[in-house]
């Protein structure tokens, strides 16, 4: 029996089936688990099973139930340490969506691009409602559920969303912050030079999300190729992105990647408005008819 069941897991260890550890991570270690759910009181019929993963992470946890990013229920073993009862997505992320799909020479269609874009962005929404900003946003943070729907993860590197810049040294200090915590080809552009009087605000998650959507698109990130070749990331978000013409995307799904990528902060979207659009893009469920004027 691994060390981590003992304590206020004593009383489950006849119940429970670990399958051992899925990965180590820089801070915690995941495990991976069968639980029957008669054992968590949850009402279910007996023999069935609910698979879940515990993380061992530091005694401080942050937990944000909402059903576009994933939820945690804390267990507290000791003084100086928590476990994390989290979802299991068999899916995987939709990196590796987009990979699966690169290896065969296909992408993701656009019908399937607007439904993931959609929903990424109300996930954003939650998040942003409640003050806060993402900062990480990028494939393998992504997860899918078991009918494809996005939701968030790895709130690691989230925080206030709106941060009020009043020096140079506190410049320097997020700027320094963001390069440990935000990913770099998926950083947004004001958090490579952080000017010395300025507010970075939620929209730093806009211009992530639309390096998201151009990997959706094209199988890659738009820096990503620039961070692997060891060339500098920093420079290249300075220029307006080319976006590359295909046949496989509509007209107007081009334009809203050009928004998001905007070189002026200033000037990107807010959520609210990305999803007014998106919903005005998305196309008519099944048995819908449209008419024609």
């Amino acid at each position: 029996m691994e060390p981590w069941l003992r304590g206020n897991w004593v009383a489950l260890q006849e119940d429970l089936s670990v399958q051992g550890e899925v990965r180590k991570v820089v801070l915690p270690v995941l495990y991976f688990a069968y639980l029957p759910c008669s054992a968590l009181c949850c009402g279910a019929h007996a023999g069935s099973h609910l698979m879940i993963s515990f993380f061992h992470v530091f005694p401080t946890a942050f937990t944000v139930p909402a059903p576009r990013y994933v939820g945690s229920e804390v267990k507290n073993l000791a003084l100086h340490e928590a476990w994390l009862l989290l979802s299991f997505f068999k899916r995987g992320a939709l990196w590796n969506e987009t990979e699966r799909l690169k290896h065969k020479g296909n992408f993701l269609t656009e019908n399937q691009i607007l439904q993931l874009l959609l929903g990424i962005c109300r996930g954003l929404e939650a998040i942003h409602a409640k003050g806060h900003a993402h900062r990480d946003l990028k494939p393998t943070n992504i997860l899918l559920g078991d009918e494809g729907q996005p939701v968030l993860m790895d709130l690691g590197s989230m925080n206030q969303a709106c941060i009020r810049v009043e020096g140079s040294r506190q410049a320097l200090t997020l700027q320094d912050w963001a390069a440990q915590w935000c990913t770099i080809s998926y950083r947004a552009l004001e958090l490579f030079s952080v000017q010395s009087h300025c507010v970075i605000d939620e929209r730093t998650d806009v211009w992530s999300l639309g390096c998201v959507l151009y990997a959706m698109m094209f199988g890659e990130g738009p820096y990503d190729m620039v961070f692997q070749k060891g060339d500098s990331v920093a420079l290249a978000v300075q220029n307006q992105l080319s976006i590359p013409q295909s046949p496989r995307h509509s007209s107007a799904l081009q334009p809203l990647l050009a928004s998001m990528m905007t070189v002026d902060p200033q000037q990107c979207p807010h959520i609210p408005l990305l999803l007014s659009q998106l919903e005005a893009l998305q196309p008519p469920a099944s048995g819908q008819h449209t008419t024609q004027i």
